[in-house]
């Protein structure tokens, strides 16, 4: 016997009209007649009588349909558990991404393309301030996180995949003393004034933790959005600008030289990187979530570049 055809008997009863039920009920009055049909041929006996005006209940059909409406209450019951239960056992990930990296990164093409695979997933996206790059993991509540930072650095409890990586360089007048062999120490910028992104940018950050972990304290006198600004005012001599490679090469064909400047690698290398972290022992959904992004970084699927920052965006 089916339930669903117990189901609608109930309703029509209510309604004791064949067109306010299949209204109800999303189903064609021929269909709905179909399965009131097939219900009383199995049953062997009519639930009503039907005249051209009105349908009434046939003795049958009273005393069936208090128990169509307790089994009606029971079905109702039990989708609300299965749609519990379906909830809490889903699958999810909490994945925060670094506020001021968002503008160059389309992190929701690459989470619409994974779940798209991965229906049994939900993925919960949150922007996060990470101050100063630095973070207790203790306290994070996000499986991965999308941040940048130095790419030696490796925060406590997390893996690292460096999406995309690029260098520091400094922006000198090519007659400055400073240059030697084309590289310069963080001992020759010590007493320079620097010109650097704005305070709230990853670059900013990146640049002074980069002065802080070789024990220099970095002398900002200015900030800038744009790096063609930098470039203006290294060329007016009113400080050494901190740029990225990338961008230095991209708006400098004739890189390391660009009129009266010369572009100078800082020895130690600084590597920067937009990173992706996640734990050191990841759930199994965290775990094909970073398979699917490594495998799509390392095809050239998704860009992300971290120079964006020397831009002006913020």
């Amino acid at each position: 016997m089916q339930i669903n055809y117990l189901l609608e008997f109930s309703v029509i009863v209510e309604t004791l009209s064949l067109s306010e039920a299949s209204d109800q009920l999303f189903l064609s009055e021929s269909s709905l007649s179909r399965h009131i049909k097939s219900l009383e041929d199995e049953i062997g006996s009519k639930l009503f009588e039907r005249s051209t005006r009105k349908m009434t209940l046939t003795p049958l059909g009273e005393a069936l349909y208090p128990i169509c409406v307790q089994l009606r209450a029971i079905n109702e019951h039990l989708n609300q558990v299965v749609t519990f239960q379906k909830q809490v056992t889903r699958k999810v990930i909490n994945i925060g991404i670094q506020t001021n990296i968002v503008t160059y990164f389309d992190l929701y093409a690459l989470v619409g393309d994974f779940m798209a695979q991965n229906q049994d997933i939900t993925i919960n996206v949150r922007n996060v301030s990470v101050a100063g790059l630095d973070f207790d993991p203790s306290q994070n509540k996000d499986d991965i996180i999308f941040a940048p930072g130095l790419a030696k650095e490796t925060p406590a409890q997390y893996h690292q995949y460096c999406i995309s990586v690029d260098s520091l360089v400094t922006v000198l007048p090519a007659d400055s003393p400073l240059i030697k062999g084309g590289k310069i120490s963080f001992a020759d910028l010590k007493h320079q004034k620097l010109i650097l992104a704005p305070t709230d940018t990853p670059m900013f950050a990146l640049c002074v933790k980069a002065f802080l972990m070789e024990g220099i304290q970095p002398n900002i006198s200015l900030t800038m959005h744009d790096g063609d600004k930098i470039i203006e005012l290294v060329e007016k001599r009113l400080g050494v600008g901190l740029l990225s490679r990338h961008t230095s090469i991209l708006k400098h064909p004739d890189y390391p030289r660009f009129h009266d400047l010369y572009f100078a690698d800082i020895n130690p290398p600084v590597e920067m990187c937009v990173k992706m972290l996640y734990p050191l022992t990841p759930s199994l959904q965290v775990a094909r979530f970073v398979s699917y992004a490594t495998k799509a970084f390392d095809s050239g699927k998704y860009k992300f570049e971290l120079s964006g920052s020397n831009d002006t965006h913020s």
